[in-house]
This record gives C-alpha cells, sequence and structure tokens, in this order.
C-alpha cells in the first residue's frame, strides 16, 4: 500500500456580498410593482361594486363565495398564527412557522381573490365612500407590511 495525499481542488473564492443596498433594488422594485398592481385591483373592484347590480341568485352565490373565502383564507392566516403562537411557546422552531407559511401561502390569496371578486356583488346601496376607502386602505397598508 502506498500513502497518498488527498488531491487538492481548486475551490473559486465566492464573490463579496455588495454592501451598498443595490442587491435590494430588485425585490423592492418587484414588491412594487405588486403593490401597485393589488391597487389598482382593489381600486376597480371598489369602483365596479356600487354599479353592478346583481339579481337574487348571483346574490346568494356571491354570498356563498365570499363566506367560503373568508373561511379559507382566515383559517389559513389561524394556522400560521398558531403555529407562530407555539413557537413563542417554545414549541416550535422558526423554521416550523415558515413551512406552515409556505403551505398556506396559496390558500390565503386564494381567500383574498375570493372576498374581492365576490365583495364586488354585495356592495349594498349607498355603502361605498370613506368606510369603503379605509377597509382598501387598511388592506393594501396590510399587504405592504407583510413585503
Amino acid at each position: 500500500m502506498t500513502d497518498t495525499a488527498p488531491a487538492l481542488v481548486a475551490v473559486p473564492a465566492s464573490p463579496q456580498p455588495r454592501t451598498d443596498g443595490s442587491a435590494l433594488i430588485g425585490p423592492l422594485v418587484l414588491s412594487f410593482v405588486q403593490a401597485a398592481a393589488l391597487a389598482g385591483v382593489v381600486a376597480a373592484v371598489a369602483w365596479m361594486g356600487p354599479h353592478v347590480h346583481a339579481d337574487a341568485t348571483l346574490h346568494k352565490v356571491a354570498l356563498f363565495v365570499h363566506l367560503a373565502s373568508l373561511v379559507l383564507g382566515f383559517g389559513a392566516v389561524l394556522a400560521v398564527d398558531w403555529t407562530g403562537a407555539r413557537r413563542l411557546l417554545g414549541h416550535h422552531g422558526l423554521t416550523d412557522v415558515i413551512d406552515v407559511a409556505s403551505r398556506v401561502n396559496a390558500a390565503i390569496w386564494v381567500g383574498y381573490a375570493g372576498l374581492v371578486a365576490s365583495g364586488a356583488f354585495l356592495v349594498a346601496a349607498g355603502s361605498a365612500g370613506v368606510s369603503q376607502v379605509g377597509w382598501w386602505g387598511a388592506t393594501v397598508i396590510g399587504f405592504l407590511n407583510g413585503r
């Protein structure tokens, strides 16, 4: 048997991370574009709501979709909140919370989209105004805060 030393492999040096903040420009622009698109959709639905007059059948279907979307989206949010609360108590790690959040992310957005879409058919006469602007403003602020 001969003693041979393991072969040395040249590993290229990793590039130095940028410290000037330019690495954040891409995600910030994408977040801004997403927020602007969401605000545009919400504004279109808020404008459309008082102009659409649904008959009794469409109103019942929209009410069902609205309630089902509320259950789906709010239930998914509660799952993330429950896991986060259990993390604070020391029962789960941060990776568990992130895992649950990534699993229910689609359910949260589908629930939100269903609420917005069906809400256009549920606007009562005369309800558009300051309260609608406040609720939609809170929704956009919540979206921006989540980014």
